[in-house]
């Protein structure tokens, strides 16, 4: 089903977090066809012989279809942030439930491999998490390069991207470092890098376990909340103006705790 992102962050404990549940009927097997263009919007038909070839485009045109393409790039960023976000927050809060849970030692409490199971997909959805958001970024700045829109300004917003490329180059280079029983570190033996930016990380390192926050916090550095806020920005951006303010029937925000009435 098609993800709806909360209204406000963090979201209700209530809010459905991102979720596939479709299944292919039986029987049904994928087929072959024609190409499908990138917004779906028809397909993609070779030309028979040579004459028949699509006209020259000039250069407006192609500047134009680059920068819907790119529009459409910021916005499928933007959205899988979003999904991402709320994806990795809960995650995070059941890492923490379930560290907590293991205490009371009753017949429903969880073990220490419920806990390795909930920290592994901490980990990996803060790793896809922080992808996703340096995939927004780059998208971002091609966009405002080509609608000569400047950044934004907001809290040390210089600052906060500086961190999340930091980040982003350390866990996707991370088998360069040196690993210890709770952190990673510089290799000393690994000349790759003259300056690897896990030495740039606050601390010198990256702490690879599960700490208090960490639902708030992705790795412990990034705030989860200015993701999701920024690409709230943006995850429209491709939409067509008249369907801006569709908004599907079966949103209940009042069970969702957010105190929306719906017949207003």
């Amino acid at each position: 089903m098609r993800y709806l992102p909360p209204p406000a962050w963090p979201p209700s404990r209530l809010w459905p977090p991102p979720a596939d549940d479709w299944m292919p009927p039986d029987g049904w097997e994928p087929r072959r066809g024609l190409p499908i263009a990138p917004d779906g919007d028809g397909y993609i038909v070779p030309p028979r012989t040579p004459e028949k070839a699509s006209p020259e485009l000039t250069s407006e045109e192609q500047e134009e279809i680059h920068l819907h393409r790119v529009t459409r790039m910021l916005g499928m960023w933007a959205r899988e942030v979003q999904r991402a976000a709320h994806s990795y927050y809960q995650a995070a809060l059941k890492a923490a439930w379930t560290d907590r849970a293991i205490e009371y030692m009753e017949d429903w409490s969880p073990d220490e491999s419920d806990l390795a199971v909930a920290l592994e997909e901490t980990w990996i959805r803060g790793y896809h998490l922080i992808m996703g958001a340096s995939q927004m970024a780059q998208w971002l700045s091609v966009y405002r390069r080509l609608t000569h829109n400047s950044a934004e300004g907001g809290a040390d917003p210089e600052e906060h991207d500086r961190l999340l490329t930091t980040l982003r180059h350390t866990i996707e280079h991370l088998s360069d470092a040196r690993l210890s029983e709770f952190a990673a570190r510089r290799d000393p033996a690994n000349t790759k890098w003259k300056s690897p930016n896990i030495d740039k990380l606050p601390g010198g390192g990256l702490f690879l376990g599960f700490a208090p926050g960490n639902h708030e916090y992705v790795f412990g550095l990034v705030e989860v909340k200015v993701l999701f806020e920024q690409a709230a920005k943006y995850s429209h951006i491709d939409t067509p103006t008249e369907l801006l303010d569709y908004e599907p029937s079966d949103i209940d925000y009042e069970r969702m705790a957010y105190g929306y009435d719906d017949e207003l």
